[in-house]
């Protein structure tokens, strides 16, 4: 099963790269000049795109992470979350991880959210959510893996 997930992301972790390194310009170009919301509402439909694209890929690490990136994006847009260092450190760490993970995934290696528990936990505490254990994360890879088992089992 392993080799159908890297398999499918090859076919799109090229725009995945490209999406996911605009939103990491826009973001660092947000940043520099936190008056330019232009730039960040870039960062919201790149990372939107890619929340949407690892979702169709059932990727839940991946998806997780950058949904998570969203709403902080969109939080900071409407006001709901202010902006600074606080803010930055975690999104910047977050759009950084990403990538090498997708390509950990390309190469083989196994989806496990919670590899991303640190930075995924970093984005819900900006938002006011409460932290994801890695209990939690395994829980959600298991089940999105026998939805997937029991969906071909029909077909």
């Amino acid at each position: 099963m392993q080799y159908q997930v890297s398999d499918s992301l090859h076919w799109v972790k090229r725009q995945l790269d490209i999406s996911l390194s605009e939103a990491q310009r826009a973001l660092e170009a947000y940043v520099n000049d936190p008056s330019d919301a232009e730039s960040l509402g870039l960062c919201q439909a790149e990372l939107h795109q890619a929340v949407g694209t690892l979702k169709m890929l059932e990727l839940t690490g991946p998806a997780l992470l950058a949904a998570e990136m969203e709403e902080v994006v969109r939080g900071v847009l409407d006001g709901r979350l202010g902006s600074g260092e606080h803010i930055y450190e975690p999104m910047i760490a977050a759009i950084l991880v990403l990538p090498d993970y997708l390509n950990q995934l390309v190469f083989g290696e196994p989806d496990l959210p919670a590899v991303l528990s640190p930075e995924l936990n970093g984005l819900r505490g900006l938002s006011g959510k409460p932290p994801l254990s890695r209990f939690d994360l395994f829980a959600l890879a298991v089940g999105q893996r026998l939805e997937r088992r029991d969906r071909k089992s029909v077909v």
